[in-house]
């Protein structure tokens, strides 16, 4: 129990770091709240007056106290507004930098972060717990704020006005208050629940639209429903708990709050006959006696929002807590724009998770300026191999150097600047043609962006599109084919210019025609410029300067196409395997 209150005031405490630039606006609210306190206050007084006034017969007072009350009426409606729309604006606003903060974080986590954890969780934290946030910086925590100090004013009244009577309903409010705080930390610890199963079914459904041809193409739709149908109603249970707390709470506190008003008003009368209060002094009372009761009355829901907000705001934080790849160079490094000596791997080691090393002791200098082809057969570590270049993983153990400076000691942006990198699946972003080539270079020019793409041998067919180099390629380029989709990565590739070329067999995805044509536009892409190609298909190699052979993480053989094949290791028996006629 400590630890969940003291990871509450954690979390609070982290949220008011993001509050406190717009202190002005929580000020500016803190003076509305206390006005409309007063205004309550005023309406009780007016109460009070008005009854006894027509009690008495007094007219005049009557009439004079009926103007005050619809002064104050019109008061109140005009200060709930400002309040109302104050919180709206700070909320929103809070709400804003939270999401730059996790967005600007996010982009900044290592690649072992994403692979970690599915990206329909992290879509869930930036939507579903991004709004269920909203309470613990919005409209519940001022509720929570102003409820008891509304109550803390109206029980001083009260007791002006009878502190006998007041005291007598006052008592029950401890009541009220230990019931909310058992309730509270079930709702709390169901909420934390309920958010992560959003998170899980969320991630679950980015697989499904992600691959609804897969599962088409393997009648998996009967197997796909069920498991959702179990993972929704795992969610609904959550939900009926949440409501069976939420009603637990809500029942119990209203018990209690009209038994207040029921006392108030027995013993009430009681007192007006004695003389001991006045029948306008008892109306106050009790409308004002609603003040200290709502509060506690609407525990039940303002409590419950909390608590959800607070479970939201714990999984947001649990992302900033993630370790964000190193930003700045522990020593000032001398960059350059060309690479003189090459690349060098020295005992580079390499394993997921402390398991089985994938790469394993790899000791090779790439040449540059050279064309140099990684091949080997399936899961020999030719990917794991580019990840370690871009610096998207550490190694295990080794090193590696560009012209002699380790990659350790480069920042990522500055390592990354070096690289251009052609996957072999593209990846496309929801935007335009020209958006997502412009991407290799930021700030572009339409007329540089044009010449990549003559270069990928794009041009021609983005001209055809219904507005050329502005359409919009739908989702990660769904309105665009394979082949299309793969030119303008090659486009952006192209654009960015940089001395080092990450190619995985860059050309598969292209019809024979525009294989081509795009890989003699690669060929003098690689003139001069450090380039490594990881071929799947061998008969792209021939040309390679160097070609390496990976085998179980090993390199087992180096040479050219022709010494290799000479050799009659792994790298023939690949080729030979490939080019091998298919018996009929």
């Amino acid at each position: 129990m400590a630890s969940r209150t003291s990871a509450s005031k954690g979390t609070a405490r982290r949220l008011l770091a993001f509050v406190v630039p717009y202190w002005w606006i929580y000020l500016g609210l803190g003076i509305l709240i206390l006005l409309d306190i007063g205004l309550d206050l005023l309406f009780a007084w007016f109460l009070e007056r008005v009854t006894d006034a027509a009690v008495a017969g007094n007219a005049a007072e009557v009439w004079r106290m009926l103007g005050i009350g619809i002064g104050a009426l019109l008061a109140i409606v005009v200060v709930r507004y400002l309040r109302a729309y104050s919180v709206s604006v700070a909320s929103s606003w809070v709400k804003r930098d939270i999401r730059n903060a996790l967005m600007q974080h996010v982009l900044r986590l290592p690649t072992s972060s994403f692979e970690a954890r599915h990206s329909g969780d992290l879509v869930s934290r930036f939507s579903n717990d991004m709004n269920a946030l909203e309470g613990a910086v919005g409209r519940t925590v001022l509720q929570l704020v102003s409820g008891p100090l509304a109550a803390l004013a109206a029980s001083i009244y009260l007791l002006r006005l009878n502190w006998q009577l007041a005291i007598l309903c006052l008592l029950l409010g401890p009541l009220i208050l230990l019931q909310g705080a058992v309730f509270g930390r079930a709702l709390r610890t169901n909420s934390q629940r309920l958010q992560s199963l959003l998170g899980t079914v969320n991630a679950f459904l980015t697989e499904v639209f992600g691959g609804h041809v897969v599962i088409k193409a393997f009648a998996m739709e009967r197997g796909i429903f069920h498991r959702y149908t179990r993972d929704n109603d795992d969610l609904s249970a959550l939900e009926v708990r949440n409501g069976r707390l939420r009603a637990g709470l809500s029942a119990v506190t209203y018990a209690l709050a009209l038994l207040m008003f029921l006392l108030a008003l027995g013993v009430g009368a009681v007192y007006v006959t004695n003389g001991l209060i006045t029948v306008g002094g008892l109306i106050a009372f009790v409308n004002l006696l609603n003040r200290v009761v709502a509060p506690f009355g609407d525990l039940a829901h303002i409590w419950g929002s909390f608590q959800k907000s607070l479970a939201a705001a714990d999984r947001v934080f649990q992302i900033l807590d993630e370790p964000v790849e190193l930003q700045e160079l522990p020593v000032p490094q001398p960059a350059g724009r060309a690479l003189e000596k090459g690349l060098t791997l020295e005992r580079l080691t390499f394993s997921y998770d402390g398991g089985r090393n994938v790469l394993d002791g790899i000791d090779l200098h790439i040449p540059a300026g050279k064309i140099t082809a990684i091949v080997g057969p399936s899961g020999a570590g030719k990917s794991t191999l580019f990840k370690l270049i871009l610096g998207l993983y550490k190694p295990s153990s080794g090193s590696i150097r560009f012209d002699g400076v380790e990659i350790a000691a480069m920042a990522p942006s500055e390592l990354r600047s070096l690289i251009a990198f052609v996957p072999q699946d593209p990846v496309l972003f929801q935007g335009t043609v020209f958006e997502n080539i412009a991407y290799g270079r930021p700030g572009a020019s339409r007329e540089d962006v044009i010449r990549a793409a003559r270069l990928a041998n794009a041009h021609d067919f983005i001209a055809e599109l219904p507005q050329g180099y502005y359409t919009e390629i739908g989702e990660r380029g769904t309105r665009l084919s394979g082949g299309q989709k793969q030119r303008i990565a090659i486009a952006r590739s192209i654009l960015k210019d940089a001395p080092i070329l990450l190619l995985d067999e860059a050309t598969s995805a292209l019809d024979s025609q525009s294989e081509a044509a795009v890989q003699s536009a690669l060929d003098r892409l690689m003139v001069g410029r450090t380039t490594l190609v990881i071929a799947h298909r061998l008969s792209t190699v021939h040309n390679a300067d160097f070609i390496v052979v990976l085998d179980e993480g090993k390199v087992v053989e180096t040479g050219t196409h022709a010494s290799l094949m000479a050799t009659g290791g792994l790298y023939s028996e690949l080729y030979e395997l490939q080019f091998r006629p298919v018996a009929t």
